[in-house]
C-alpha cells in the first residue's frame, strides 16, 4: 500500500508476462481458425487491420479483414477440391513488446486437405498487435514461405 494514497501499487507486467500475453492471443487465434469460428477469429483483431497471405487477392484490410479473408480462403481451397485447413505453430522466433505495441514471428504449418488431396504450407507467420485497454489485439499478420507442397495421403 502506498502511504500517500492509501491504495495498492500496481507493478507493470514483466517482459515475460507481456510476451506470454501476446503469445496467448496468437494461440487463441490459431485455435479459432482451426475451429472455423469466424466470430472468435474476428474477436482477436483490432477493429481495423490488414493481413497478407499467399493467395489472391493477397491483401485484406479495413474493418474485420478476417471475415473477407476467411470467405476467400474457403473459395480458394474449395476450387481445388480441398475442404479443411489446420494451422500449427512451431518454434517462436521472436516476440518484441514495446509499450502498447508488439511484434511476433513464429514458424508455422498449414495443412489444407480434402477427400483426395492434401497440401502443406510451411513458413513464418508474423503478427503485429496493439494493446486495447488490458487486451492485446492483432492489427496485422503476414504469412510467408516457400510454395505449398503436396502431402502423401
Amino acid at each position: 500500500m502506498s502511504e500517500a494514497t492509501g491504495s495498492a501499487a500496481t507493478a507493470a507486467p514483466s517482459q515475460d508476462e507481456e510476451n506470454a500475453a501476446v503469445e496467448a492471443v496468437i494461440r487463441h487465434h490459431v485455435f479459432a481458425l482451426n475451429s472455423a469460428d469466424e466470430d472468435a477469429i474476428a474477436a482477436d483483431w483490432a477493429p481495423s487491420g490488414m493481413l497478407v497471405d499467399a493467395f489472391p487477392p493477397f491483401v485484406w484490410e479495413g474493418d474485420s479483414p478476417t471475415r473477407a479473408w476467411w470467405k476467400d480462403l474457403q473459395a480458394a481451397i474449395g476450387s481445388v477440391g480441398l475442404t479443411t485447413v489446420e494451422f500449427e505453430l512451431g518454434e517462436w522466433q521472436r516476440i518484441y513488446v514495446a509499450g502498447d505495441h508488439a511484434y511476433a514471428a513464429v514458424y508455422a504449418r498449414a495443412l489444407v486437405s480434402g477427400p483426395e488431396l492434401a497440401v502443406e504450407a510451411r513458413g513464418t507467420w508474423t503478427f503485429a498487435l496493439a494493446r486495447s485497454g488490458e487486451q492485446w489485439r492483432i492489427v496485422s499478420w503476414n504469412w510467408g514461405g516457400p510454395p505449398n507442397t503436396p502431402v502423401q495421403r
